[in-house]
């Protein structure tokens, strides 16, 4: 049991110029002004003095991994970026994506965060540093086929509430790298697993433009005529709308 004390804190719902949290490692068990904190003998003392206690802040939408490839082709457009960087990622092995994750999850914490959803396409890896970190993640595979789809239903049953802190969604990467048939699909696959799906969407004006060429209506619109959003949606971007 951890006793945090002369701590500025906020919990969401007030503020403490003095306050106090109980936890026991797991769980917190007390959050308020110190005047207020039940006994605790035999709590390891955490003295707060100077600092601010807050809830942990969330990542809504990152690609752990990539941390190792930060700054190539910044200068790019979007669509050149990728095709600059799926070039290295070509050359990630399971233990790369472990490594990156691990290094991602270091700086996230560093930074506040304590929960992070995530799309990338070796899940597995990236969970095992989720587990040993002792960080929350949504973990996803940026899928862009039926099959990687449905490889979400194996994966959500072997990680889905692993350590208490794994959530599994389905992925589905994003409009202009999929067709009709494989949103459909995660849609209803995310339907009959109780979960949501995560998907890039109005990520730059070239993806818009794409997709009314393509279907008449804006990505949003677009997702909403097939279902998509009848599932928890965490839509990743969302900064154009024409």
């Amino acid at each position: 049991m951890y006793f945090i004390k002369n701590v500025r804190l906020y919990t969401g719902r007030g503020e403490y110029e003095n306050g106090a949290v109980i936890t026991d490692g797991g769980k917190i068990l007390y959050a308020g002004d110190a005047a207020g904190a039940p006994e605790c003998a035999g709590a390891e003392i955490i003295d707060g003095r100077g600092g601010i206690c807050m809830p942990g802040l969330c990542d809504a939408h990152c690609h752990a991994p990539m941390v190792l490839l930060r700054g190539e082709g910044a200068d790019l457009p979007l669509f050149d970026w990728l095709a600059c960087v799926q070039k290295m990622e070509e050359n990630f092995t399971p233990e790369t994506i472990y490594t990156g994750t691990m290094l991602a999850i270091a700086e996230l914490l560093r930074g506040g965060v304590t929960s992070f959803a995530d799309m990338y396409f070796e899940c597995a890896d990236m969970i095992r540093a989720v587990i040993d970190s002792g960080i929350r993640a949504n973990i996803t595979r940026g899928s862009t086929s039926v099959e990687g789809v449905y490889s979400h239903i194996g994966l959500h049953r072997e990680f889905d509430g692993a350590e208490g802190r794994v959530r599994v969604f389905v992925g589905l990467h994003g409009e202009y790298t999929s067709d009709e048939k494989v949103a459909r699909a995660a849609a209803e696959t995310a339907g009959k697993l109780g979960v949501g799906v995560h998907v890039h969407m109005s990520e730059s004006r070239g993806e818009v433009a794409g997709c009314i060429e393509r279907h008449g209506v804006t990505p949003p619109a677009y997702f909403e005529r097939i279902g998509l959003f009848d599932v928890p949606v965490i839509a990743a971007h969302c900064v154009h709308d024409r």
